[in-house]
């Protein structure tokens, strides 16, 4: 199974990977944000994370915040042997359709459009 072997500064950090269909992801992000709004006001962080298709599980390997001048690797390769997530997060129908119908409700709202329920769908 292809697998993304992940070191920061060094260390190998994580190794995700899936036996079946599925998603592998490393990110970096950055983020600044106003200073009125919640949380570090500034955010560097790597993340590995994955998901399970066909059980429609969101997996985590690695998770932090990271300094400017930090040293990323990854290394993908054709067959290995992941490491056990730390986290699975399943999401049930039920939200799955609060998510949906939030972004719905965020989208309306920015283009000005007003949503008219039905009695059957309340």
């Amino acid at each position: 199974m292809p697998v993304f072997e992940v070191y920061l500064d060094g260390e190998k950090v994580a190794v995700s990977g899936l036996e079946r269909e599925g998603i592998l992801t490393t990110m970096l992000t950055w983020c600044r944000r106003p200073d009125d709004a919640p949380g570090p006001r500034e955010e560097l962080e790597l993340a590995v994370s994955g998901l399970d298709s066909p059980s429609d599980e969101h997996l985590e390997w690695f998770r932090r915040a990271i300094e400017f001048g930090s040293e990323i690797r990854i290394r993908p390769l054709e067959t290995g042997i992941p490491m056990p997530p730390l986290q699975r997060r399943a999401i049930s129908p039920e939200g799955r359709r609060k998510h949906k119908e939030a972004y719905v409700r965020k989208m309306a709202a920015e283009l000005g459009w007003d949503i008219i329920e039905s009695e059957a769908a309340t």
